[in-house]
């Protein structure tokens, strides 16, 4: 009887198939998984580490702030400057309790939309495209002093830098399954969002996020000439225009939720910076850089956005509700 003999062909078909896993293996070594530790809170060093897989477990903080109560607008303040959000919020998302998957949920979202704006910018610094004029839209570097280029780009290197991780894990958008204040958190954003409320259901909502330390994540709404509130301390739009309420509900908010000064750590800082050029340290001008420092209008919206954040870190739902008849 013959014995067998394989074909030449066959032979090369098998010497690639070897290749291929060698090659497979040898780049998975090149990819070595990188594990986050960040040390006295915020300042986070890089350890790479080649016995173990990737995963959002490695990336522990040794001393981020531990959740056992519910999380006040200072925790997202705070959170907000953190050098190392990813880690901050797979910890924050882990612990659960009352606010804690809140504030992960919070630096998903900011460092998404910033990082975004990092991308979006580009073909107006390049010059490629004209920047168009108005609050909120992307600034070319035409013309501008040449340390606020600098601070541009060093603000664009420390988003990438801080958020990148981010666009690899989208795990902190969502609650883990058994984290109950984590899901009704979720679900009270998600019916604000869509505006899917009838007057009971989005007082159910605004008690939820007060109850978890998150009432300014409400500010849209509850500044929305459409959402049937637009009242502060028993006044229509406390008194203002609707322009000027939207402004105050949505300064306050951010002043609720910031390091008073927050200076360029903080992500939504290092986000105007990069996108529209507010390379100062005043929150206020995210939101009133159209509007001429010492009008009046920006008077009354600074004035009023102050009561406001007030009210938020209070957690106090009742001053923004009509006043009972």
């Amino acid at each position: 009887m013959k014995k067998y003999l394989p074909s030449k062909w066959v032979l090369l078909i098998c010497f690639l198939i070897v290749l291929a896993g060698g090659y497979f293996l040898l780049s998975m070594e090149k990819r070595l998984p990188v594990t986050l530790t960040a040390t006295d809170g915020d300042k986070a060093s890089h350890v790479i580490r080649r016995d173990t897989e990737p995963s959002p477990s490695h990336i522990e903080p040794a001393q981020a702030p531990t959740v056992r109560e519910i999380v006040k607008p200072d925790t997202l303040a705070s959170a907000m400057r953190s050098a190392n959000p990813y880690a901050l919020a797979i910890k924050l998302r882990n612990e659960q309790g009352p606010g804690a998957f809140a504030v992960a949920a919070n630096l998903d979202a900011t460092c998404r939309l910033a990082f975004g704006k990092t991308i979006a910018v580009k073909p107006f610094l390049e010059g490629t495209q004209a920047a168009p004029r108005g609050a909120d839209m992307p600034v070319a570097n035409a013309g501008l002093p040449p340390e606020v280029q600098a601070k541009r780009a060093a603000a664009i290197q420390e988003i990438q830098a801080r958020c990148q991780p981010f666009l690899a894990d989208r795990s902190t958008t969502e609650p883990l399954p058994n984290d109950a204040s984590g899901v009704a958190y979720r679900d009270a954003i998600s019916r604000l969002k869509f505006r899917r409320l009838t007057a009971a259901s989005a007082d159910s909502a605004l008690r939820e996020l007060e109850s978890q330390g998150m009432l300014a994540k409400a500010w849209g709404m509850l500044g929305s000439s459409d959402g049937g509130f637009s009242y502060f301390e028993g006044q229509p739009r406390g008194g203002l225009s609707q322009d000027e309420f939207f402004r105050a509900m949505q300064l306050g908010s951010l002043l609720a939720t910031s390091v008073h000064q927050a200076g360029p750590a903080d992500l939504r800082m290092l986000a105007a910076c990069a996108y529209s050029a507010q390379c100062g340290d005043d929150p206020s001008q995210i939101v009133l850089a159209d509007l001429p420092a010492d009008s009046a209008s920006a008077a009354r919206i600074k004035a009023l956005a102050m009561r406001i954040a007030a009210a938020f870190e209070a957690s106090r739902v009742d001053a923004f509700q009509p006043p009972r008849s």
